[in-house]
């Protein structure tokens, strides 16, 4: 198929292998993994919906309020994996991973992936920064994906405004 890649998943007990990642029909990925995009289209919806274009401003500035659990933790406080660690400091709000960097930048993002195809996209939302990292293998700490945002936020950051 033209333009069509393959997925590839890491060989277990051979570091820097990969072979292909096993079948899945997309019809069984549901909501989490049902979806085919490219970086351009994805930086668009972001775009779209930190400018209000898709939902009232009140509902944007409601999905980036940091959620709580129920004695008032910050949503990011109980987490069970020491995976989870290769998320950073971030707290979950509705549908979004946000967090702020020392010097004031918010940040939206998520993460995706399905069988051998990994995703990020992200927002540095008062300035309209998006990235999106799109990798054809399965989704683990190993990938580059925190190391790419440090890099693109340490490179344009610097002349962006922050609010604080």
């Amino acid at each position: 198929v033209p333009g069509r890649v393959d997925g590839y998943s890491a060989v277990a007990g051979h570091p820097g292998a990969f072979t292909h990642a096993a079948f899945l029909d997309i019809s069984e990925a549901g909501g989490a993994g049902a979806m085919r995009s490219t970086t351009a289209d994805l930086c668009q919806w972001h775009a779209a919906l930190f400018a209000n274009r898709l939902f009232d401003a009140r509902w944007v500035q409601t999905m980036l309020a940091p959620g709580q659990l129920r004695d008032g933790r910050p949503s990011g406080s109980n987490r069970f994996s020491p995976d989870d660690a290769s998320y950073g400091d971030v707290q979950y709000a509705m549908g979004l991973l946000v967090s702020r960097s020392p010097d004031g930048h918010r940040s939206a993002l998520h993460y995706g992936f399905v069988n051998g195809f990994a995703a990020c996209l992200e927002t540095i939302v008062d300035s309209g920064l998006t990235m999106a990292i799109l990798c054809n293998a399965d989704m683990s700490p190993a990938l580059p994906f925190r190391a790419l945002r440090r890099i693109v936020s340490a490179r344009l950051l610097p002349g962006l405004p922050a609010v604080r």
